[in-house]
C-alpha cells in the first residue's frame, strides 16, 4: 500500500485514539494512507497505548519491506536481504523519532522518503562492490609479503552476509519492532543511553528509558542465543 492508493474514507483524527484502535481490530489499516499511520505512531508516543503502537508500527515495517524490495530489488546486481534491512532500519527508527528530518518528512512525503532511503542504499551497494573489485585486482609483485598471509586468513565477504541474513531471518520472528531496531542499533555500535559526545543513544532514539532499551537489548540476545543452539544442534 502506498501514499497514492485512493482511501476508502476520510481517516481519524491522529488523537483519535479510540477510532484507530477499532480500525486496527477490523484490520482496515490498509485502506489508508501510511502517512495517516505515521502521525499516529508519533501522537501515541513510547508511553502511549503499546498494543496499538505495535500493530501500527507492525504494519508500517511491511509496508516498508514490500517498498523496498520493490524499489531496490529491481537492479540484478542487488538481491540481498542486508540492503532491504538496512534502510528498513533508519526507517522505522525515523517514524519513531518524530524530531528527526526523515521523521517529519514521513508525514508528509511517505513513499518520496522510501524511495530516497532504498537509493541510497543502492549508491552505497555500488561503492562497496567497487572497492571489493579494487582490493581483489592482482598486484605486480611475485613474493607475497607478511600482510597478504594475513588477509588470506580473514573471513571472506560471503560468509560475514549469509551469517548477517540468519540473524536477520531470527530477528524477524521477534514480534515488537521496537526491541529488534534496539538490537539492530546495539549492533551498529550505538550506545544504550545518553553519552558525553552527544550522540543519540538507542533509548533516546526509540523514546524509552535506558534501563528499558537495555533489557530489549538483552531479551532479543538471549533469543539469538537460543535459537542458534537450536540450529546447531
Amino acid at each position: 500500500m502506498i501514499s497514492s492508493t485512493k482511501m476508502v474514507e476520510e481517516p481519524p483524527p491522529s488523537d483519535d485514539l479510540q477510532a484507530w484502535q477499532e480500525i486496527a481490530h477490523a484490520r482496515r489499516l490498509g485502506e489508508f494512507c501510511p502517512e495517516d499511520l505515521v502521525k499516529v505512531v508519533q501522537r501515541i508516543g513510547p508511553n502511549g497505548n503499546q498494543r496499538l503502537l505495535t500493530i501500527l508500527v507492525g504494519h508500517l515495517s511491511e509496508v516498508v519491506f514490500k517498498m523496498l524490495c520493490r524499489s531496490i530489488r529491481k537492479s540484478a546486481w542487488q538481491r540481498d536481504d542486508e540492503h532491504i534491512w538496512r534502510p528498513h532500519h533508519k526507517i522505522i527508527v525515523a517514524i519513531l523519532t518524530p524530531s528527526s528530518a526523515d521523521g517529519k518528512a514521513l508525514c508528509r512525503t511517505f513513499k518520496a522518503i522510501v524511495e530516497l532511503r532504498a537509493l541510497d542504499e543502492m549508491v552505497e551497494r555500488k561503492k562497496q562492490k567497487a572497492r571489493y573489485i579494487s582490493s581483489t585486482l592482482p598486484v605486480n609483485d611475485d613474493k607475497p609479503n607478511a600482510s597478504d598471509q594475513l588477509d588470506s586468513a580473514d573471513p571472506k565477504p560471503g560468509d560475514f552476509l549469509e551469517q548477517q541474513a540468519h540473524v536477520e531471518s531470527v530477528l524477524k520472528k521477534i514480534s515488537d519492532p521496537r526491541k529488534r531496531e534496539a538490537f539492530r542499533m546495539h549492533m551498529e555500535g550505538i550506545s544504550i543511553g545518553p553519552t558525553k559526545k552527544g550522540t543519540p543513544s538507542i533509548a533516546e532514539r526509540l523514546g524509552v528509558s535506558s534501563k528499558t532499551a537495555g533489557e530489549w537489548i538483552e531479551e532479543v540476545q538471549t533469543f539469538l542465543k537460543t535459537a542458534m543452539e537450536s540450529q546447531n544442534d
